[in-house]
């Protein structure tokens, strides 16, 4: 995910320039967004959700250290 990325906390309705607009929890969103601005307790930064899972056995004709 891009630095200039941030992530919605709360799902909220917002009117940004006379128009509602929905923001749902843990959609991400661009960090220049006027909602951000007008906002900027509901959104942050975003965690990172990417996780390196060990193989726990050794493949066919492969030893394990």
């Amino acid at each position: 995910m891009a630095k200039d990325q941030l992530i919605v906390l709360h799902s909220f309705v917002g009117n940004i320039d006379g128009a509602d607009v929905i923001f749902r929890a843990g959609e991400t969103i661009d960090a220049t967004h006027k909602a951000v601005k007008k906002w900027p307790d509901f959104f942050g930064e975003p965690k990172a959700t990417q996780h390196t899972v060990e193989q726990a056995t050794a493949a066919p004709g492969e030893k394990r250290s």
